[in-house]
């Protein structure tokens, strides 16, 4: 899906464009942003430049109205940048996450500061201590920090709980096991910071924004049914979490609507492993084909969006038969042991998904060759923020105006002519250039330290350098380096700016 970007007035487009490259090497033209109603800008630094080859990957797929604009040598300037949705989602993840409690909400007063070693408690659920169907307990799920690393993390309360040995080696088992598919399962302990009651506390993963199978499917009005593709990728996800937990002696007894959180798009994992064996644990362990009927209970319900689905099943399989194919039909059959001399195992089942491992594994790579490119625009752009903020941090600094090396005679005189190259050129009647493509073209050149020179003046004219991007790239190291001396900042050299030498360095 392209960029969410679509202004309205076709006058207000902004390119990218790269310019044909001219033979001669001396007088070929960069990248340049344009307006196509403004005139080409005028350069008060007007050294020629040599041919320039982007650093950047072909623009992705763009809107049909914004292609009809574009010429071959354009480009536009939100292919630098992450696609709009993604950034959405990403920060509306990041907003969830950080999102904490109120001190004047009435609640707030009733949580404790800290429980062990988690702090920022807020509850997820409105109704407390619901007794839940699945545990037959009372329940209430946190969002809470880990004081630790300060990562959010989810805490389940059951109410008046004790741990015995058995639990304790059960929860051993579970706290040990990752997998993709499986919410991982952090640590059990007990507490009594909550109305002093003695409480079992169990501490998950935490995915902003997830919902569970039956709250996004099952709870809602929307009667249409899924598509079978969607279907299809639930069950490769699930049969390949329960065949991982199977194979590591355990069972998992969560495969329910309910326990089951959707965390993107048709991405699924299986929440709240592990409390059903701590909170039973000298029953003896269950069949492994409880959870693929419980996966074939599950499919039932999503495919007829209903969860009473089950309690009719000669009627929901007619219906499934209907409506998706005779393979998906077959799979919920062996999942129930219909048709079958034995119970079916995990492995069984993984023979019987066939060539929907193959689509399920193909959009996999294309959904992870996606983020890669788009990580490597934000690479990019870290990168250049680093030089920026180097930058920000040495121009115009008055308290060392009297110093020789920072005055307008001095090497670091032309760091500051580079910024002026860089973000204040006009065109001739005065109006500023908006360049994306002249600054990261400037920008990356500084960063590498190439020899090829540049023309830098002063905003008077009175004033003009001729230097190379080596040159400069020596001089902000030196100026940042005799800042970070004074300031005794050290940690800025390995957290926020540091950048990789050259090759072309001396």
């Amino acid at each position: 899906m392209g960029p969410n970007f679509y202004p309205t007035d076709e006058n207000q487009y902004y390119y990218l464009s790269q310019m044909r490259r001219n033979q001669d090497s001396h007088s070929g033209q960069s990248l340049l942003l344009q307006h196509h109603t403004q005139p080409m800008p005028h350069n008060n630094n007007n050294l020629s430049r040599p041919p320039y080859t982007s650093p950047y990957n072909p623009p992705s797929a763009l809107p049909h109205t914004q292609l009809q604009n574009m010429t071959q040598n354009q480009r536009a300037v939100m292919t630098y940048f992450m696609k709009e949705s993604l950034r959405a989602e990403l920060h509306k993840h990041t907003t969830l996450s950080l999102q904490g409690t109120n001190p004047d909400d009435p609640i707030s007063k009733t949580l404790p500061a800290f429980i062990h070693t988690y702090h920022s408690i807020w509850p997820l659920e409105p109704n407390k201590d619901t007794v839940s169907k699945v545990f037959n307990l009372p329940t209430t799920v946190y969002k809470t920090i880990n004081g630790c690393d300060g990562l959010p993390c989810i805490l389940r309360k059951i109410n008046n709980f004790n741990l015995n040995t058995n639990t304790v080696q059960t929860i051993e088992k579970w706290k040990q096991f990752r997998h993709p598919g499986v919410v991982s399962f952090k640590e059990a302990f007990l507490s009594k910071q909550f109305e002093n009651v003695n409480c079992l506390f169990f501490v998950y993963d935490y995915y902003p924004g997830a919902e569970t199978l039956e709250q996004k499917y099952l709870d809602n009005e929307d009667n249409r049914l899924l598509p079978e593709d969607v279907l299809w990728t639930f069950i490769v996800q699930l049969c390949a979490a329960l065949k991982a937990i199977h194979a590591q002696g355990l069972i998992c007894q969560m495969i329910l609507p309910s326990k089951i959180i959707e965390t993107g798009k048709n991405r699924i994992k299986i929440n709240c492993v592990g409390i059903n064996d701590a909170l039973n644990p000298d029953i003896p362990n269950h069949n492994p084909h409880e959870d693929l009927l419980h996966l074939g209970k599950l499919i039932i319900a999503l495919a007829c969006k209903s969860k009473n689905a089950v309690n009719n099943l000669s009627v929901s399989l007619e219906r499934i038969g209907r409506t998706y194919s005779a393979h998906l039909k077959d799979l919920i059959l062996a999942l129930l042991g219909k048709n079958m001399t034995s119970p079916p195992t995990i492995d069984d089942i993984w023979k019987m998904l066939g060539s929907r491992l193959q689509v399920h594994i193909d959009c996999l790579f294309g959904y992870t060759d996606l983020l890669e490119a788009e990580l490597s625009k934000e690479l990019e752009n870290g990168r250049l923020f680093r030089l920026l903020a180097k930058l920000g941090f040495i121009n115009e600094r008055p308290e060392y105006d009297t110093s020789a090396s920072w005055s307008e005679t001095g090497d670091h005189y032309q760091l500051k002519l580079f910024r002026d190259y860089t973000f204040h050129q006009v065109y001739e009647d005065g109006n500023p250039v908006i360049d994306f493509a002249h600054v990261v073209e400037c920008l990356n050149k500084l960063d590498v330290g190439t020899d090829e020179k540049v023309l830098l003046t002063s905003r008077d004219e009175k004033s003009m350098l001729v230097v190379s991007y080596k040159d400069l790239k020596r001089s902000l190291n030196s100026a940042f380096n005799e800042l970070l001396i004074k300031s005794k900042t050290v940690m800025y050299r390995y957290c926020l700016l540091y950048t990789s030498p050259s090759p072309r360095d001396s």
